[in-house]
């Protein structure tokens, strides 16, 4: 396997509230930060995408909102750009630039 990529929709350090959904996401962080380190640990890179705080924001406190879907879903596609951003460049030096036949 040349890559993981990790789409942990729950796991997220942008709830900074003590509320049930703050709590939930942030156990759901711990224990993601700790798998992806063991697969990192074993040589396999790791692309990880979450939501950012924009994207929190948008979804709100009710996920199942049908209000909230349109920005929700509008925030998550600028969070995916956002964490390529961030994760694109170790990337390249962990599995290089590859062409595929």
């Amino acid at each position: 396997m040349d890559l993981a990529l990790v789409v942990s929709p729950l796991s997220t350090h942008a709830y900074a509230d003590v509320s049930v959904d703050g709590c939930a996401c942030r156990l759901a962080s711990y224990h993601l930060r700790h798998e992806v380190a063991e697969l990192r640990a074993n040589g396999l890179p790791t692309f990880v995408l979450e939501p950012g705080p924009e994207a929190v924001a948008a979804m709100g406190h009710d996920l199942l909102s049908s209000e909230s879907c349109v920005a929700a879903v509008g925030a998550a596609c600028l969070d995916v750009g956002r964490c390529t951003a961030r994760q694109l460049g170790a990337l390249r030096d962990t599995v290089g630039h590859r062409r595929v036949a």
